[in-house]
Order: C-alpha cells, then structure tokens, then sequence
C-alpha cells in the first residue's frame, strides 16, 4: 500500500468581523495575518473556514463581508467554507455568491478522506421554510427557548442528502469527516453556545 503524504488544514472559525473601528479589529487582522503566514511556512496550502466569519450588523453587514474576505483571500491556498449563524443575516443566496458556493452543504474527497459539510441552519430563523414538516420542525424547536433560537436543524432534504452521501463513502471505503458550525456533540458545547437542534438524529 502505497504511503501518503500526512493530510493537513488550517482551521479558522468565528471571526466575527466587525467595523466598530475599535483596536479589536486592528489586532483581528493583524493575528489572521500572522496565523496565515505561519500556515505558509508549514506548508499548509488548505483550510476550513467554520463559520461566521462576520458579527452580521444589519446597516454594515455587506462591507464587513467584503472587507473579511479580502482577508480571508490573502490566504495562499484553497479554503473551504463552512456557513455560520452571523454569516446567515446576510441573505442566503448573496452569502453563497460571495464565498463561491453553490449550496450551503455539499462534500469533497481527498486521499481516501471524505469532508461532509453541513448547514445546521438549514431550519432555522435564517431560513425561509417552504416544506411543511420542516417548518413544523422549526415551530417544535422554537418551543423550547432554551435550545436558543440562534441554532438550527438539519431538514428533510439535506438529511436524504447526508445518507447518499455517507453510503457513497462507505463504497468508497472513504473515512468520513463531518464539518458543521453547529456542535453535533453535547460533549464539545456549553449551554450558552448550543447545539444542533437534532443532533442525535444526525450523530446516529
């Protein structure tokens, strides 16, 4: 068999970008910078950006996109993009535009590696719901306040999706790494960040 290379990301996440002016801001940039200079001197040449990347302020959402991503390309190499709650207060279809997305879940293989990237916001409040049991999903959820209404599920759609994809893998004798903003694992959250709202579904 035949050894491969060691398979290596830059993982990068909740930048929150924001143009209050503050000094904040300055030492944001300044630290993606130096952490992206880092990933060059190691040779790092992919990274997985996992989710928002923007604070989302209603009146300066779309230049704290425009100005985050003029960073975030000053990476040298290919960054895969993961869909975050701050992210989605922009419009959905303007959000995927921008990071040159066709869809807000979607895979890709590398070295015998799967990467299934979800959108845990896909019933949501940043999602318009136009089928009926997954906006009969969102009204279960948004019963329970303290699941927190900034989270999200997995719909109908994306869950069929999610099957083909890990059967795909299988025959493929592929490992499988799932990406998602929100947390599939109640071990690797606290209360006030959340949790995918059907995370057990999706984890089994």
């Amino acid at each position: 068999m035949t050894n491969l290379a060691p398979l290596r990301f830059g993982v990068i996440t909740d930048i929150h970008y924001t143009l209050d002016g503050s000094i904040a801001t300055e030492q944001l940039s300044a630290a993606m910078r130096t952490c992206f200079a880092s990933w060059q001197k190691r040779g790092i040449t992919q990274a997985l950006h996992l989710g928002d990347c923007i604070r989302g302020d209603a009146q300066f959402k779309y230049e704290e996109l425009r100005q985050v991503l003029a960073l975030l390309q000053e990476f040298q190499g290919k960054m895969f993009h993961v869909a975050g709650n701050h992210c989605l207060l922009m419009p959905r279809q303007e959000l995927l535009a921008a990071l040159g997305l066709q869809s807000t879940f979607y895979s890709f293989a590398m070295q015998g590696f799967r990467f299934i990237v979800l959108d845990g916001l896909d019933v949501s409040l940043f999602h318009p719901q136009a089928d009926a049991e997954d906006a009969a999903l969102l009204a279960h959820y948004l019963q329970h306040p303290q699941l927190h209404d900034y989270c999200g599920a997995i719909g109908k759609m994306q869950q069929a999706w999610l099957q083909a994809e890990l059967a795909s893998a299988e025959r493929a004798r592929e490992t499988v790494i799932i990406l998602s903003h929100l947390p599939l694992l109640p071990e690797v959250s606290a209360e006030p960040y959340g949790l995918l709202w059907n995370h057990q579904e999706i984890a089994e």
